[in-house]
């Protein structure tokens, strides 16, 4: 079955050169107080100066559709030519007005039949209608009117070619400049890495020489373990025996007092206390 779709894209084939409006409006519908507006299947027009003139269209896919519309009459202020499109059968030529005219499209749907030509009504198309198609319903594309010669055309090409090597250019310097400063960040970075672990290698190293173990070498008493390391080596004793000798010298000097002070016991005999010997 042939839809109006069909038809459609019939008219948009026939005026692929002009401007074409699907479902046109005669006229803006978002402002307050606005006039009721209709919507034209289609409407067209050449992209010329000289012979300009708009063409609507009213597509009908049935003979009941034809028969009720009685709206179409409100679309003739907006073209200088105004067609209906069907199928076969659906509009009876009889039917339409002198000024009115009739494409038919054959039975496949691959083109456009004119059965009446349909005759130049001259009318004056309101600005609104065609501030909405400005505002609403165009596209700004190149100017048609402008002729660019070969030489011209191509000089402007090699212009853009070389303008484009050129970006392509600093961009590739761009990134090459920013990859080498990455590198040798990292680079920097990797040989500090090294200076650091060959210090604590170093230092690993000491520590073993002093007969402690790296591995056990963790917590707050790090530091203390290290100094009364040091202190041995440089006093030449264990640090238990100096401990030893340093509890033996301070019992001497205690009983040394106690004989000067408290000559009562017999000689040879030195009574310390419990406390004394802590």
């Amino acid at each position: 079955m042939m839809t109006s779709g069909d038809i459609l894209e019939l008219i948009k084939a026939k005026h692929s050169e002009d401007l074409v409006v699907p479902e046109c409006r005669t006229g803006r519908s978002w402002s307050a107080g606005s006039k009721e507006y209709m919507i034209m299947d289609c409407w067209t027009a050449p992209h010329s100066w000289a012979h300009y003139h708009a063409t609507a269209y009213e597509i009908k896919v049935s003979r009941q559709d034809f028969v009720q519309d009685n709206k179409w009459t409100a679309y003739l202020p907006y073209c200088h030519y105004f067609y209906f499109a069907a199928p076969p059968g659906v509009v009876n030529l009889k039917e339409l007005p002198a000024e009115v005219g009739l494409y038919e499209a054959s039975s496949n749907c691959k083109r456009l039949m004119l059965k009446k030509k349909a005759a130049y009504r001259q009318v004056e198309i309101p600005e609104e209608f065609y501030k909405y198609l400005l505002i609403c319903r165009t596209e700004i594309r190149t100017d048609r009117t402008t002729k660019v010669s070969d030489r011209q055309y191509w000089a402007e090409w090699l212009k853009t070619k070389e303008q484009d090597r050129d970006f392509g250019w600093h961009v590739s310097q761009s990134l090459r400049k920013t990859i080498d400063d990455q590198i040798t960040k990292v680079r920097t970075e990797n040989r500090q890495l090294k200076d650091q672990i060959d210090a604590l290698k170093d230092v690993r190293q000491q520590i073993q020489a002093m007969n402690l173990d790296p591995t056990k070498l963790t917590g707050w008493d790090t530091r203390n373990q290290v100094r009364d390391r040091l202190e041995e080596i440089q006093s030449g004793l264990p640090k238990e025996l100096k401990n030893h000798i340093e509890q033996l010298e301070r019992l001497l000097t205690y009983a040394k007092e106690k004989l000067c002070t408290n000559p009562t016991p017999s000689a040879g005999t030195i009574l310390l206390e419990d406390s004394d010997l802590k």
